[in-house]
């Protein structure tokens, strides 16, 4: 009996630990070309949300076959819900450079080659992250890595 306060004080230190985070995973990735056609909805709608212009290109490249050169496939997009739900996974994930900068640029010289790498944890799809397709550093699920690491 003198066991138990012990036993319950143990059990009751290892409770109050903090339970580990799911580990990210990354479940694809795939590079594509932003061209004109990306930036322009169905309607003819000029997009400035960039969130909303790989939408587009998803869509472009799986709905209505009008793929750049360069455009890759991916494992998830084909599906239309999910192809819906990309602005709110970029928005999700560590965009901001793209979110902020890019879009006024990318308009204006017509095209950007970009890496999009799908993340989720628990095998579920939770946001993209966006990179240059030049390889001069990025980000992974995981974080940030530079050219050399």
């Amino acid at each position: 009996m003198q066991r138990l306060p012990w036993i319950a004080a143990l059990l009751a230190a290892c409770l109050s630990l903090p339970l580990p985070a799911l580990a990210q995973e990354m479940f694809g990735s795939y590079y594509t070309a932003l061209g004109p056609q990306d930036f322009y909805n169905s309607s003819g709608r000029q997009l400035t949300d960039f969130g909303a212009i790989l939408q587009q290109d998803r869509a472009n490249f799986h709905r209505f076959n009008r793929r750049d050169a360069s455009d890759e496939g991916d494992p998830f997009f084909a599906n239309r819900d999910l192809r819906a739900a990309i602005p709110a996974l970029f928005a999700a994930g560590d965009n901001a450079w793209w979110r902020d900068r890019v879009t006024p640029v990318t308009q204006t010289r017509g095209e950007a080659d970009v890496l999009v790498i799908l993340c989720g944890r628990g095998g579920r799809l939770t946001h993209l992250i966006v990179n240059h397709a030049n390889g001069d550093g990025y980000t992974t699920c995981r974080g940030r890595v530079t050219a050399g690491d």
